[in-house]
């Protein structure tokens, strides 16, 4: 189940928060930080 908090996904791309809206290849990105990110690749 993905938790869909964007803080830690802003985090994880390295991007400052409220800066711009993230990339839908920054969300997908696969490390530990990403919350948005599912096992399954959702």
């Amino acid at each position: 189940m993905s938790l869909g908090c964007d803080v830690t996904t802003y985090y994880a791309a390295k991007v400052e928060l409220g800066s711009r809206d993230l990339y839908r290849n920054e969300i997908n990105l696969n490390n530990p930080y990403n919350t948005r990110r599912t096992k399954y690749g959702r």
